[in-house]
């Protein structure tokens, strides 16, 4: 039998105390994610809905909360409370939750302005905020959220323009804003967002009357492109047809 040299004992005592501090730092991570959860609990007057959100033992996990609750190499990556009648603001408590990429609040009574303190969810990148009561403009500093690929408002009371800045949130594939209040202008910009794959502006009947953007069809990842009813004017662009993905396009009641 050979021997142990001192080297390989000394990297067998590396190897073990890197895999105790890598537990310990995945158990302190996933303390810290429990505790916010159940401050969030705690925050909605513990609703029945969420009375399966006890703290857990050594045998079981808050990544468990389900359907509420997704998880991703124990850690939670997604946080969906929809239909679930909440009035309170968003807390912005949520994004201590660091690896938040996922947040689904869609059909609730949410009031009030787009709340910024979404900008502190910095890995986010599903974003649902549909069917509720928002209203005001979307922020000019949107873009603070770079890595959104999935955008919804639709069915809230946002109203003035669909700022151009908008435009600047590159990683976008997904951009709903369909019946809303709008009552400005719709940016041409948006035909730069390259990796844009649906596009729903339908039914915002107070939109100042606007043309087509010949940019539009510059979206060649585009593959559905809904305007219905929201004040559309003149002439389609002669190069629509070079929007070679597109494979629905609405441009009833206009």
């Amino acid at each position: 039998m050979t021997k142990p040299t001192r080297t390989s004992s000394l990297h067998t005592h590396l190897f073990l105390s890197l895999l105790l501090i890598s537990h310990a730092n995945s158990q302190s991570l996933q303390d810290q994610e429990q505790a916010v959860l159940l401050k969030l609990k705690s925050y909605l007057q513990s609703p029945p809905f969420l009375s399966h959100w006890i703290p857990s033992t050594s045998n079981t996990s808050h990544c468990s909360w389900q359907p509420e609750i997704t998880c991703t190499n124990n850690s939670v990556t997604g946080l969906s409370l929809f239909n679930t009648n909440i009035t309170l603001p968003v807390p912005p408590f949520i994004c201590d939750l660091k690896n938040l990429s996922l947040i689904d609040l869609s059909y609730n009574y949410f009031a009030g302005e787009f709340q910024k303190a979404f900008y502190n969810c910095s890995k986010l990148q599903y974003l649902n905020l549909s069917q509720n009561s928002l209203d005001g403009k979307i922020p000019d500093d949107i873009d603070s959220l770079p890595r959104l690929q999935y955008l919804d408002l639709g069915a809230n009371y946002f109203s003035g323009d669909i700022l151009a800045a908008i435009r600047r949130l590159k990683e976008l594939r997904n951009l709903q804003l369909w019946m809303n209040q709008f009552n400005g202008s719709v940016p041409p910009e948006i035909g730069n967002l390259s990796n844009l794959k649906d596009l729903n502006l339908s039914y915002n009947t107070d939109l100042v009357p606007w043309n087509l953007p010949s940019n539009f069809t510059w979206l060649k990842k585009l593959k559905t492109l809904y305007i219905r009813g929201s004040n559309l004017i003149g002439e389609l662009p002669g190069t629509l047809g070079e929007m070679a993905a597109l494979e629905q396009l609405d441009l009833a009641y206009n």
